[in-house]
């Protein structure tokens, strides 16, 4: 199987489809739905993307196929309980999802055989497949009376016993060959804590936490990577951590102020955005009058916004790459983010980690989108630094195969 291809939404909410060096576009909806941030399926062989408009929202199913004049009947679909975020299950047949909810959100399962039901519902929501067939680790609610950190069958049955009471994070994590969990607790004292427990014997390892963490697991080793700010009050960013679980070594990727990380499939390297500060030397150019669709809700509570006034400059990002076999860090290039990466995806980086790929399926490439002049346009980059600009468009996600 060769497919190596990227999904994307155009600046028409259509979704569309397109070969990393720009060939073979192809355009899969119309535009009777706004749609945004497909995902491929494991195999690669389908695109799920939640489609919105004045009638209500649902989650699509589609192939890799020019523009289809009938969509597949919905796996979900609601008047007023819009759908917003979608997660394959690793077997492909089916997909967890985030709606808006009278109580908060609501996860929900849909099966590609047509049946859909409520999990639970709780805000904020986030959650990881585990290795054990029909089993979630799902974080809800944020360090209070409400808040769970349990394991949950798909079957509908509800929370479990609280692994632990959680502490400053958002997505709880399991390691690729499901031995190692990892999340953040407060103790009876207040301690906050970064655990790594051993499923094999319920050992766990303790490490100091100041703050607010994000935490994701390399998919191809036991190594963790987080990062964390000192500071409890806003989302993380700061200096890149990787810890691992086979040994309990702990090194440092980088000391500057990332904002978001991301593992190759390979789990060789990590690409990470540093945030411009005075530490770090502000940079930005003009604004354009570039205004990206506006997306209706986020995959959470937004603890901390990168939104700006409209007569503000753009925040240009440096783009790096740490490759951990050569311990050797490269910058790639700078760059301006649309408003929907930045206060969709950037803030949740963590969970959107596990359900739409930024790097190619060989690790030989990373993509973004960025702000050229008026408009959007994904980026392609190679490790060595070039990079070609092959389309406009929002909410990239690369195939996995």
């Amino acid at each position: 199987m060769s497919i190596n291809r990227i999904a994307y939404i155009d600046l028409n909410g259509r979704l569309c489809t397109i070969n990393p060096d720009g060939s073979d576009q192809r355009v899969l909806t119309g535009q009777r739905r706004l749609f945004q941030f497909p995902s491929w399926s494991p195999t690669s062989e389908q695109i799920a993307a939640v489609g919105n408009n004045d009638n209500g929202g649902g989650l699509y199913v589609m192939s890799d196929k020019a523009q289809q004049t009938m969509l597949s009947p919905e796996l979900y679909f609601s008047h007023n309980q819009f759908p917003f975020y979608q997660y394959w299950a690793p077997d492909g047949q089916s997909i967890t999802f985030l709606t808006t909810h009278p109580n908060g959100f609501g996860l929900r399962i849909a099966y590609l055989t047509g049946k859909n039901y409520l999990l639970t519902v709780g805000q904020p929501l986030f959650w990881t497949w585990t290795n054990q067939p029909k089993m979630l680790f799902v974080h809800s609610g944020f360090n209070n009376a409400e808040a769970r950190l349990s394991f949950i069958g798909t079957e509908g049955d509800g929370f479990g016993e609280n692994v632990a009471r959680p502490g400053y994070f958002q997505t709880p994590g399991v390691s690729n060959n499901g031995r190692f969990f990892a999340f953040a607790q407060v103790d009876s004292f207040n301690n906050r804590s970064l655990v790594i427990e051993n499923s094999e014997n319920n050992e766990k390892q303790l490490f100091d936490q100041k703050g607010m963490l994000a935490l994701v697991w390399n998919p191809a080793d036991q190594k963790l990577a987080y990062l964390a700010t000192d500071s409890i009050d806003q989302r993380p960013y700061g200096p890149i951590n990787v810890i691992d679980a086979k040994n309990n070594q702990e090194q440092t990727i980088t000391q500057k102020n990332a904002i978001a990380f991301f593992w190759s499939p390979d789990g060789q390297k990590i690409a990470y955005l540093v945030l411009p500060s005075p530490a770090n030397g502000v940079r930005s150019s003009s604004r354009s009058d570039y205004k990206p669709t506006d997306t209706m809700y986020t995959n959470g509570v937004v603890p901390f916004t990168l939104a700006m006034e409209e007569e503000s400059p753009l925040l240009e990002f440096d783009l790096y790459i740490y490759d951990l076999k050569a311990q050797k860090e490269q910058f790639l290039y700078k760059c301006a983010l649309p408003t929907t990466f930045m206060n969709q995806y950037l803030p949740f980086f963590d969970q959107y980690a596990l359900s739409h790929r930024l790097w190619s399926p060989n690790s030989t490439h990373f993509m973004l989108p960025f702000i050229d002049g008026e408009t959007a346009v994904l980026r392609v980059s190679s490790l060595d630094g070039h990079f070609t600009d092959i389309a406009e468009g929002l909410m990239p996600s690369w195939s996995i195969q």
